[in-house]
């Protein structure tokens, strides 16, 4: 097998994107890559320099990703009205500002302000990203970006963390104007990178207020059903990312161990992730979320089996492949249900889901664990899973015609 026909997926199915699509994605990379330098280590400096409680340091993690989840809605809508662009770079500078004020909390009350105030400061940044490179390719297209970003996503995530322990031996100061300057420089790349006209899909009704425009999708039936059985996607992001480390640590497993089980996920996820999209993006974004709810349904059970290595790094397996379905069709799917004009206030409404589903997921796992067990917890959600896949799949066809007589109604291209 020659180098020309691996990389036939990865040519084929980013065919005539538009270029600046490729910038886009790289502000995605740096702007992980920058935040998780901090948040990694952040836990460390909080607990061991500042003296605040674990568990205060959690309902802190857990305020900001809701305080970000409830922003993105009208954050995508005003990139509707306004560009993308202004609110990348808007949102970038704010964050840039906000971040290194970590270095001054001492007080449960100073960490749930800033907690807020970077959460609010981030919202902007993934709804009008995500609409931004749906506006840069076409429908048949979608797929392939989408998993494009996703794959720097991961690689993202692996470049900031490595240099960032080294940054906090420094001194957590450094790893601080390390984060903020990756976010300066998204803005200057949004700003100076990102010129020329864009095709949006449509302009937001003249007759529609901004508030009208944010809560539409919120009040769209076709979204809040696409978004209750879509919710076990991000949920399960929250149980891998988060939930089996605490099990595996009650299990017995060392943090190296448990460290090497989850690792597979991110390369799987970047060698995989466009051939994947390729693939599926003839069929639409709604044809294989039901399996890819199944396969979230087999990831879980062999923790009901067994609390050891093989069992964590089959799991994060069989999950990463279901991932790799839902990364990508997830968001075109949403996109697809937006009315013309709307794209960004429907990607902010889904990255609302998004935020408080990963949260739910460590939370409820919580209360299900402390009432009955680890092995009834993964039972638990197994069985949401497997009626999350009968739903989606029973929904398709629905789903499917939504789409379509919207992008009849509106003569959308994109």
């Amino acid at each position: 097998m020659t180098a020309s026909t691996l990389l036939a997926p990865y040519r084929d199915g980013l065919a005539g994107v538009d270029r600046r699509a490729y910038l886009v994605v790289t502000l995605t990379l740096i702007a992980v890559a920058a935040r998780m330098s901090v948040y990694t280590f952040l836990g460390i400096y909080l607990t061991r320099d500042a003296g605040l409680s674990l568990a205060l340091v959690g309902v802190g993690l857990l305020v900001e990703n809701v305080v970000r989840g409830t922003a993105s809605p009208i954050a995508g809508a005003l990139s509707d009205r306004v560009g993308r662009r202004p609110v990348i770079a808007g949102a970038a500078l704010a964050v840039a500002a906000v971040l290194p004020f970590f270095l001054l909390v001492r007080t449960p009350a100073q960490l749930l302000l800033w907690s807020a105030a970077v959460g609010v400061a981030q919202a902007g940044l993934w709804p009008a990203t995500s609409a931004l490179l749906l506006d840069l390719a076409l429908p048949q297209r979608h797929q392939a970006v989408l998993s494009l970003n996703y794959t720097a996503i991961s690689i993202g995530y692996t470049i900031g963390v490595i240099p960032a322990g080294f940054l906090a031996e420094i001194g957590f100061s450094a790893l601080a104007v390390a984060g903020s300057i990756g976010f300066v420089l998204i803005a200057v790349l949004a700003l100076a990178g990102i010129r020329g006209p864009l095709a949006p899909s449509g302009v937001p009704d003249a007759n529609a207020s901004f508030m009208g425009d944010t809560l539409r999708a919120p009040r769209d039936p076709a979204f809040l059903f696409l978004a209750a059985l879509a919710f076990v996607f991000p949920f399960g992001i929250g149980l891998i990312g988060y939930v089996t480390p605490l099990y595996g640590k009650d299990a017995g497993l060392a943090e190296g161990a448990i460290g090497l089980a989850l690792a597979m996920n991110g390369p799987l996820l970047a060698v995989l992730a466009i051939p994947v999209a390729v693939r599926m993006a003839p069929h639409g974004p709604y044809r294989y979320l039901s399996l890819s709810a199944l396969l979230l349904a087999f990831s879980y059970a062999p923790l009901v089996v067994a609390g050891n290595f093989a069992a964590l790094a089959l799991a994060t397996l069989v999950f990463t492949f279901g991932e790799l379905i839902f990364s990508s069709a997830l968001p075109a799917a949403v996109a697809a249900l937006a009315p013309r004009g709307l794209r960004g206030a429907y990607q902010g409404a889904w990255a609302m889901v998004f935020a408080v589903a990963i949260g739910a997921g460590v939370a409820l796992s919580g209360v299900v664990h402390g009432a009955l067990s680890w092995e009834w917890t993964w039972i638990v959600w197994i069985a949401l899973s497997a009626l999350a896949a009968v739903g989606l799949g029973l929904a398709r066809g629905r789903f499917e015609r939504t789409a379509a007589s919207r992008a009849a109604s509106t003569g959308s291209t994109r």
